[in-house]
């Protein structure tokens, strides 16, 4: 698992994830609906790479919903996981991630500081195989509540400018025998805003479509919909 990781002054950096956690500590259905919001947390290395630190999803003391953490990459190859997910890369799991501060054993902090100096982040994707296409849904919120700010089209690749994809921007390349429609997400004609998608490899294509469990045969000019031979994207933190 990889991941964006913003700081509260805007600038934002890139680390490993070594575990993600959620605290629920209520009985109390509405309480245990905030904790599920503002208790979660994804424990990476500081921007110095010199500790480990717990990274909240949400600030409890934003207005808004804006993540401070984009994951990346998803997969959690390595890690022990529980039933809902929750868990850490193996070699952690003796360690109690809710204490504060979190203490780490000198030698297992130096494996983590190894690994987040040796990994580099890819900042432009090639989207190539099913893990890739989880990514993106993963790093997009699956598309929910973003809107195209630019389409332009030179000759056979088409870039896309996503906002309102989960608290980032994204620019989305798709090239090679291109066919799109975008009609039906004009602010113009109606609204801009995407509520879920579909992206799905077939038949040697890319297809994001904007709407939930969509079929190739679905698709229309009633949607929104990207086809191309290669798709690349790149986030944009705000």
């Amino acid at each position: 698992m990889y991941a964006i990781v913003k700081n509260q002054n805007g600038t934002f950096y890139t680390s490993p994830v070594f575990a993600y956690y959620c605290r629920i500590t209520s009985t109390n259905e509405y309480q245990k609906y905030l904790d599920s919001i503002y208790n979660r947390f994804y424990v990476v290395l500081n921007q110095d790479k010199t500790r480990l630190i717990k990274q909240y999803v949400f600030d409890r003391s934003s207005q808004y919903l804006q993540p401070r953490i984009h994951i990346v990459e998803a997969q959690t190859d390595g890690w022990k996981v529980d039933a809902d997910g929750h868990g850490c890369v193996a070699y952690l799991d003796t360690v109690d991630f809710f204490a504060d501060p979190l203490e780490i054993e000198p030698t297992l902090l130096k494996k983590c500081i190894r690994i987040g100096k040796e990994t580099q982040y890819k900042e432009y994707v090639d989207i190539e195989t099913n893990e890739d296409i989880e990514n993106f849904r993963y790093v997009s919120g699956g598309m929910h509540d973003a809107f195209i700010e630019t389409a332009e089209q030179k000759d056979d690749t088409l870039y896309v400018l996503f906002d309102g994809s989960w608290g980032a921007k994204i620019e989305v390349w798709f090239i090679g025998d291109i066919s799109y429609s975008i009609r039906a997400r004009q602010a113009e004609r109606s609204d801009p805003y995407w509520m879920a998608s579909t992206f799905r490899r077939e038949n040697g294509y890319f297809y994001l479509i904007d709407g939930a469990d969509m079929e190739v045969d679905d698709i229309s000019d009633d949607f929104c919909w990207f086809k191309a031979k290669n798709v690349r994207y790149r986030v944009l933190p705000k």
